[in-house]
């Protein structure tokens, strides 16, 4: 299998963002950072700011999160939506929310025939969800 399997969180101590393994307890989570010297490092995390790669990257080569902030233009209008990367248990797949409405082919389905941008996530910057044509 050659799906990478990974997730971010915000540091508890000092509000970084690391990436790697997640270790998840029933008071606290942690994310274990690999470097290539072959050592680790763990970092205990804000629980509700952890999120899993998607194994998609936007059209500039960023890596997509669950609880990234999108832009994309997905019609032949070119109308701007603001979406919300959010991990949909009953379809086991990411999806994007767009205000109370689920985007659920842009993802996955249509990726290449759009323009997905990461343009931040809902833990640093929650203002970008308005504007758009999603509101």
């Amino acid at each position: 299998m050659n799906r990478v399997i990974k997730f971010r969180g915000k540091r508890i101590d000092n509000g970084e963002w690391v990436y790697g393994d997640l270790y998840h307890y029933e008071k606290f989570a942690q994310i274990c950072v690999h470097y290539d010297d072959e050592t680790d490092d763990l970092f205990q995390v804000v629980p509700d700011t952890v999120g899993q790669f998607t194994g998609l990257v936007d059209k500039n080569g960023k890596e997509i999160f669950e609880g990234d902030i999108v832009s994309f233009y997905p019609d032949e209008f070119w109308k701007q939506y603001r979406s919300v990367v959010v991990y949909k248990e009953e379809r086991c797949r990411f999806e994007l929310k767009c205000g109370e409405k689920f985007m659920h082919n842009v993802l996955h389905n249509h990726l290449s025939m759009v323009d997905v941008v990461v343009i931040g996530n809902i833990f640093d910057d929650k203002q970008l969800l308005k504007g758009g044509d999603n509101e």
